[in-house]
């Protein structure tokens, strides 16, 4: 019985063991009380049955610690691969903020979106660090009605503000939270839409550009139909766009491109090559226009042709600008006809093809005789008529391939091609073309209410010359023989002659050495003694002289006519009197009066500023005017009588003395005689070398000096080289002498200790 009971207390013990794990360290002592009397059946049942209780509620308590302590394990390990995934998440930015708006949490890409390091960021508020001021109270109103309220922040495209203030593109989206200790928390996900931002606006720009370009723009399929085209498009064809898509190109097709145009466009875009060309197109109004286009292929990523572009540009204005411009500058505005530049042009095409092949062409040039006459006598207008009538009436006297210039004025120029292989037999030729010219100006030109009947000097030359031969040296040549038969009287044919060309290129040889040598310092002041009938040296004539570095000193004979022709002649006048004040104030001192008389040339003396320009010359040297004596010719008072008589008063009111040079040889007149404020007239020399053996010349002499009298003038006679001369002249009254008899001219360096020396000599 007691073993029994033993037994099954024991096994009521591993019962309450197996049931209750949390009395298992209690097995021992519960052996124990098992061996004892004390616990009865019943009571051992009891005592078990709270053992499991216990020991199961022990058992519960430690699952719910292992499961709390796994799912805070869990839920720290959730939160770092959160903080991880974001931390390191690439162009999106991830910001965290409190209730307060404060940071809490900030990425690796905010640091790079926004320029805020993280130490700079958290703690700081939302509002100061990206939020810009327009939107900044927007923003805190926001944010408080998600957390106070539950009103969510709608997600968008935003503009928010780097810490150096430049704005940022991004799409902002919100997410609300909970912390641990059960506060809101919001976090912000922005994406950076810079990259799309620049993106579009390149794109809309472009778009832009495209569309308001002021060329029109079309892009085709690989079959030529319209896929696009801009507004220029519309604006210069008057199709609108949704006529011609669909359509090909040829829509505008006038029929007058030629087709090894098309030809060559299809050729060169089949190569995979950009065209460039022009197309004649019409409008929509049936008005046709010039294009300059230019067609490329447009290629995929792949690198395949998938498109192309035309960008066109009307250009029918320019064309016709440049047409314009090709009239004006090749094309006489009067006649129309080719003007100088454009039968240069000529010239030297005519030299190119000569040679290659042996011919001879012939240049004629002519001139409208007395054409200012008719201008003077009918106007202007009447003698652009006429201009225009011999241009139309010429045209049609000429050979296909010839042409007929307008040079200015009233010259004009023929240019004959391929006259004849032989020079002769294209003088000829070129000889009956000038016939044919002088009859066809005998017939009257009918001008609308009058009639005109005219004539012309002609010039010809043939050409080449020689396998040097120019344009210029052509035209050259034509104008020397165009001169030679104008000196003829008119109405003549001058052909050009070797001895015309040798005078022709001396004279511009001559032209172009003066030119050089005078602000070269090649020019030298030489004297001649003007005497009394005694032989006392009163004064001295200005001459002047070319020390030429290769050809030694040139006389006047040779240099002045050349400078008389140019404007070289007033260069020449201004070297030679201020020379001549030079010497007068540096040798006028000590009660010597040096007076010399200078030769001023007509053109000299016209121009506007002459007389002041005299007087502030002696002015500046200090010069007693009435010292300096100026020397003109009677051809000075054949054109503006009263203007000549204008400036003599001026110059005679300074004090400055005039002599009339060559008298009796030009245009005299006792009438402007009497008007001049004269001081001296010269006799030329002409007459005074045979007056003593002539009577003719006598008579002129005595004649001049009657007239010399009466108007109260001084007289010199040029050319006394004789004692018989000089004997008769002073025979006939008081006069100064000028010649070889008294000294030939000097150079002023060895005119001047001449001078002194007499002057010292009737000092008292």
């Amino acid at each position: 019985m007691d073993e029994a009971i033993r037994m099954h207390r024991r096994v009521f013990c591993l019962v309450a063991v197996m049931w209750a794990p949390g009395v298992m360290a209690a097995t021992e002592p519960l052996e124990k009380l098992v061996e004892t009397d004390l616990l009865t059946v019943p009571v051992l049942t009891m005592f078990v049955l709270l053992l499991i209780v216990f020991g199961w509620g022990l058992h519960r308590i430690r699952l719910e610690r292992r499961r709390a302590a796994q799912s805070m394990s869990a839920l720290t390990e959730s939160e770092r691969r959160f903080r991880t995934l974001f931390e390191h998440t690439p162009e999106i930015s991830v910001q965290g903020y409190d209730r307060n708006r404060r940071v809490i949490f900030w990425n690796r890409f905010s640091e790079k979106l926004y320029g805020y390091s993280t130490q700079e960021a958290i703690g700081s508020r939302l509002e100061d660090l990206i939020i810009p001021d327009c939107m900044r109270a927007g923003v805190i109103e926001g944010v408080d009605k998600w957390v106070n309220f539950g009103e969510g922040i709608p997600a968008g495209e935003l503009t928010l503000r780097r810490q150096d203030g430049a704005p940022v593109h991004v799409f902002s989206s919100h997410v609300m939270l909970h912390g641990r200790d059960g506060e809101p928390e919001m976090y912000c996900i922005d994406i950076d839409l810079s990259a799309r931002k620049a993106a579009e606006d390149q794109l809309r720009k472009l778009s832009l550009a495209v569309e308001q370009s002021p060329e029109s723009i079309v892009i085709t399929d690989l079959w030529g139909s319209i896929e696009y085209v801009n507004r220029a498009f519309e604006l210069t064809t008057g199709y609108r766009a949704d006529e011609v898509i669909g359509q090909n190109p040829r829509v505008l097709n006038s029929g007058k491109t030629s087709p090894d145009v098309y030809k060559g466009f299809w050729a060169t875009l089949m190569r995979g090559e950009s065209w460039r060309g022009e197309f004649i197109n019409r409008r929509k109004d049936g008005s046709e226009f010039v294009e300059l286009a230019v067609v490329a292929p447009v290629r995929g990523k792949d690198g395949t042709v998938t498109h192309f572009l035309g960008i066109k540009q009307d250009v029918t204005e320019q064309k016709r600008a440049a047409a314009e411009i090709n009239r004006l500058a090749y094309y006489d505005g009067l006649t129309g006809l080719p003007n100088r530049a454009l039968l240069m042009d000529r010239l030297g095409l005519v030299l190119a093809v000569s040679r290659r092949q042996p011919r001879q062409d012939a240049l004629i040039l002519f001139n409208i005789d007395r054409f200012q006459t008719l201008n003077d006598a009918r106007g202007h207008a009447m003698g652009d008529l006429l201009l225009q009538a011999l241009g139309r009436r010429l045209s049609g006297l000429l050979r296909e391939g010839d042409t007929l210039a307008r040079i200015a004025g009233a010259d004009f120029a023929i240019l004959l091609q391929a006259l004849d292989i032989h020079r002769e037999d294209a003088s000829r030729r070129a000889l009956s073309v000038a016939e044919k010219l002088h009859a066809a100006l005998r017939e009257p030109f009918d001008l609308g209410s009058e009639t005109a009947v005219i004539t012309a000097s002609l010039g010809i030359t043939t050409c080449p010359d020689d396998a040097d031969d120019t344009p210029l040296e052509i035209l050259r040549r034509a104008d020397t023989a165009l001169h030679r038969a104008k000196d003829a009287g008119g109405n003549q044919t001058a052909f050009f002659e070797t001895a015309m060309g040798d005078v022709a290129r001396q004279r511009f040889r001559i032209e172009r050495e003066l030119r050089r040598g005078i602000p070269a310092g090649e020019l030298r002041l030489f004297l001649q003694s003007q005497v009394d009938e005694r032989e006392s040296i009163k004064s001295a004539e200005v001459l002047v002289r070319w020390a030429h570095p290769e050809r030694g000193l040139v006389p006047p004979g040779v240099f002045v006519p050349v400078a008389e022709q140019s404007d070289l002649i007033c260069e020449l006048g201004v070297w030679v009197l201020e020379n001549a004040c030079r010497l007068m104030a540096e040798h006028g001192s000590a009660g010597r009066e040096l007076r010399l008389s200078v030769n001023i040339s007509p053109r000299h003396f016209r121009l506007p500023d002459f007389v002041p320009w005299v007087c502030e010359l002696l002015s500046i040297h200090g010069v007693d005017p009435s010292c300096l004596t100026l020397e003109v010719t009677e051809g000075l008072m054949i054109e503006d009588i009263d203007g000549v008589v204008a400036k003599m008063q001026a110059l005679t009111a300074f004090g400055i003395r005039l002599s009339v040079d060559d008298f009796g040889t030009g245009y005299s007149s006792l009438a402007y005689l009497k008007r001049l404020p004269l001081h001296e007239l010269k006799i030329d020399r002409s007459f005074v070398q045979d007056a003593p053996e002539n009577s003719d010349d006598a008579a002129l002499v005595e004649t001049i000096l009657a007239v010399a009298h009466s108007l109260h003038l001084q007289v010199v006679a040029e050319g006394v080289e004789t004692v018989r001369q000089a004997a008769f002249l002073n025979a006939r009254g008081s006069m100064i002498h000028q010649g070889y008899l008294y000294g030939r001219p000097q150079a002023a360096s060895e005119w001047i200790p001449l001078w002194l020396k007499q002057f010292d000599q009737v000092l008292p």
